[in-house]
This record gives C-alpha cells, sequence and structure tokens, in this order.
C-alpha cells in the first residue's frame, strides 16, 4: 500500500469545443465571467494572451454548538486559456478561511485531499473542539466540490454556445 502524502485540491480539464477559434472562447470566457461574478472587474486579476486569471470566494457557516458559528470563506484561483478547438480550466489554490464566533481574525488553511490533516497545525486555530473543526472541514470539503462542480457545468455550457446577437 502506497502512503501518499495529502495534495491540495485542484479541479482541472481540457474541454474540446470543435470549430471554435481561440479568440471566440477567449471572447466567451471573458463573458462567462461577466455574467458568473457580480464584479467581475474585481475577480478576474490577469487577462492576456487567451488566458484569464481570476480569485473568488464564496462563503458558509459552521454552527460550532457551544463554540458558537463560524463565518468560514473558501477562497479559490480559476484560470481559463484558450487555444483553436479547446480551452482549459483550472481551479486551485482553494484555502479555508476561518472566522471562529469570538474571534476577529480569519485563520486559513488549504484545502487538502484527505480527511483532516491539519488538525495540529498551529497556524489554523480556532476555539472549537477538535470534533468540531472535523466536522467544518468536512463540511468544507463537500461544500466546495458541490460549489466547483455547478462552477464547471456554468462554464463548460458557456463555452459551447454561440452568443451572437444578429437580431438587433
Amino acid at each position: 500500500a502506497q502512503n501518499n502524502p495529502p495534495s491540495p485540491i485542484i479541479y482541472s480539464n481540457v474541454e474540446k469545443v470543435e470549430g471554435v477559434v481561440s479568440s471566440e472562447l477567449f471572447a466567451r470566457a471573458q463573458q462567462w465571467f461577466a455574467t458568473s461574478y457580480n464584479n467581475s472587474k474585481q475577480v478576474l486579476r490577469m487577462v492576456d494572451n487567451n488566458r484569464l486569471v481570476g480569485m473568488s470566494l464564496f462563503t458558509f457557516h459552521y454552527n460550532g454548538g457551544l463554540s458558537g458559528t463560524a463565518h468560514c470563506k473558501i477562497e479559490y484561483t480559476i484560470t481559463i486559456e484558450c487555444r483553436d478547438g479547446r480551452y482549459n480550466y483550472t481551479i486551485d489554490s482553494i484555502y479555508l478561511h476561518v472566522r471562529p464566533h469570538g474571534i476577529s481574525d480569519y485563520s486559513q488553511t488549504y484545502l487538502l485531499t484527505d480527511a483532516y490533516a491539519l488538525q495540529k497545525e498551529s497556524a489554523w486555530k480556532t476555539n472549537m473542539s477538535d470534533n468540531h473543526r472535523q466536522k467544518m472541514w468536512q463540511m468544507a470539503k463537500e461544500k466546495t466540490d458541490i460549489y466547483m462542480k455547478q462552477l464547471i457545468i456554468s462554464l463548460n455550457s458557456f463555452m459551447n454556445k454561440s452568443y451572437t446577437n444578429d437580431n438587433w
């Protein structure tokens, strides 16, 4: 049996869009950012050479019982690269930021592929019991997986449609 160390969670794939040139795919990707995020100008960090890089987040709350409710943010980077007939998306640098009830600062950690690797990491401090940190970790991974799969479905759907408006 191999003992592989936990690794960061990454969503990535090359998608084919036959007969569509890179400039059209790039335009579609820009439109997708504009319609998928409330403020795409704030999300987009780099736009050049058929490559878009954005940073965004989503939030949720975790009920820590007697410890109170923790405010959680999942921050991520999304990169879309376009070539003739295909595009590649990568969602990575996924961080869990936690601000437990009664604490003013967020602590952060990478979301990793294992169940709960960072329970002893001193940089990830909460006022919760280890049991609640494990439950919050699992909830964060589940919510991230659902969110990212929906984001990918939205992107793929958008990239496979032509958005010309000749009827004006």
